[in-house]
């Protein structure tokens, strides 16, 4: 049985900010690939990609290089405010 290919894309900004308010700090750095293999059909799906899109962290620079050994794709973006 062939599976089915999940790519999954994260908008970091917004799930930092989400999390926030929740108030509940030590989620910003949840599993992202456990949380997405929760989230699939074992039996027939499988991911082949985790996108993280997000801001660039110059404050955290050694935090953000931790989601690259997780096998998560990182895709940083220069902010500005208008």
């Amino acid at each position: 049985m062939e599976h089915e290919r999940i790519i999954c894309f994260v908008d970091g900004f917004n799930m930092y900010h989400a999390l926030k308010e929740l108030r509940k700090p030590h989620l910003k750095w949840l599993d992202l690939r456990l949380l997405f293999s929760h989230l699939t059909r074992r039996k027939s799906q499988i991911i082949t990609q985790i996108f993280f899109f997000s801001a660039y962290l110059t404050w955290k620079e050694k935090e953000a290089r931790l989601y690259p050994d997780r096998g998560i794709n990182i895709l940083l973006i220069s902010f500005t405010m208008l």
